[in-house]
């Protein structure tokens, strides 16, 4: 036998009567005011998420980490020490030691500075035009995608010029008019582990044709490097093995520091020759977050006095900040709030 289903509505001090109702006789669902309340145990199991967390969610997702690859080599070519007849690595006891031998393809110390700076110039633009994440990690804004890009593409063309241009555009001439001084100073180094004895045959051609692939490489793949860019977000965890802030906290003071050491130190401002930017093009670039100070220099420009007294007294405060012992989100909280403008002194 079924059992009577039980009467909802009746409760003490509860009638029917007492339910809101709208105008058409219908049941107000919005009147009805809930009774529930939180399990005191989700407190326990459910994290406090700090307000900032949206903000560094929202910044990681406004650029990526971009990395040079260095697939391109130095035309510094090493030498196997078996070409001298020794080993490169030798071990007795508990020493270790190592002989390393390398050739310039270039005789002309200024020629190979300039290559080998051709070369590099791709890495400092990224660093140029990133905020550093940590060692080799360089995290770009997408506001100065387009700014890096154009800088590279102009690297690129450069250092391939530079290159042709320094062994005349015919490889194999070039190393025909450098044989005689590599081959004397192949000889001169041999001669010091077996002195009145001829290096071996061959030597000389092989010590070329590493040359000639080095070089190969360089036309092939081009003289500038190139990049890989990754996506990368915030994750919070309220997790004691994880320190989910010094990330975050590192980010926003490169943010901080960078337009601000530009406009009170003009040696800054010479580290845009590289990429042929201004200063007004190069703030705008790398202002991801709509900085306060920035949008001032722009207003006033940035030689304003004005300007420059308030960079000199924010970046005191960036420096105090430093060594903080605050929460991670405290310290994000403080530099966002700078950065915005919606703070000028903190204690």
């Amino acid at each position: 036998m079924l059992s009577d289903s039980p009467d909802l509505f009746m409760q003490p001090g509860t009638s029917i009567n007492d339910l809101p109702l709208t105008p058409d006789g219908r049941l107000d669902e919005s009147a009805i005011t809930s009774t529930e309340t939180a399990s005191p145990a989700l407190a326990v199991y459910v994290p406090t998420i700090p307000s900032v967390v949206d903000n560094i969610q929202s910044l990681y997702s406004q650029g990526a980490l971009v990395s040079v690859q260095h697939k391109v080599k130095p035309m510094s070519v090493p030498i196997p020490a078996s070409l001298f007849g020794q080993q490169g690595e030798q071990q007795i006891g508990t020493v270790r030691y190592k002989q390393q031998f390398r050739i310039e393809l270039f005789a002309d110390e200024a020629t190979a500075k300039e290559v080998e700076e051709q070369r590099k110039r791709v890495t400092k633009l990224v660093q140029l035009f990133s905020y550093s994440f940590g060692t080799g990690k360089y995290w770009v804004p997408n506001t100065a995608r387009a700014a890096l890009n154009a800088a590279i593409d102009v690297a690129g063309e450069q250092s391939q010029s530079t290159l042709s241009t320094a062994y005349g555009g015919d490889l194999d001439k070039f190393l025909e008019g450098r044989r005689a001084a590599i081959k004397q100073d192949l000889e001169n180094i041999y001669q010091r582990f077996y002195p009145n004895t001829a290096m071996p045959s061959g030597s000389l051609e092989k010590v070329l044709q590493l040359l000639r692939d080095r070089v190969d490489g360089a036309k092939k793949e081009g003289l500038a490097q190139k990049i890989t860019s990754t996506l990368i977000s915030f994750r919070f965890a309220n997790d004691a093995r994880e320190d989910p802030w010094s990330d975050a906290v590192q980010l926003l003071s490169r943010i901080a520091v960078r337009p601000r050491e530009l406009l009170v130190d003009n040696f800054k401002r010479r580290e845009l020759k590289i990429a042929n930017i201004s200063v007004p093009d190069y703030l705008k670039a790398m202002d991801v977050m709509g900085d306060a100070l920035v949008e001032l220099a722009f207003d006033k420009g940035c030689e304003s006095p004005w300007v420059i007294d308030r960079a000199r007294g924010e970046m005191a405060m960036l420096v105090a900040w430093e060594v903080s012992d605050e929460p991670g989100d405290e310290r994000c909280r403080k530099l966002i709030d700078l950065i915005k403008g919606t703070i000028t002194t903190y204690d």
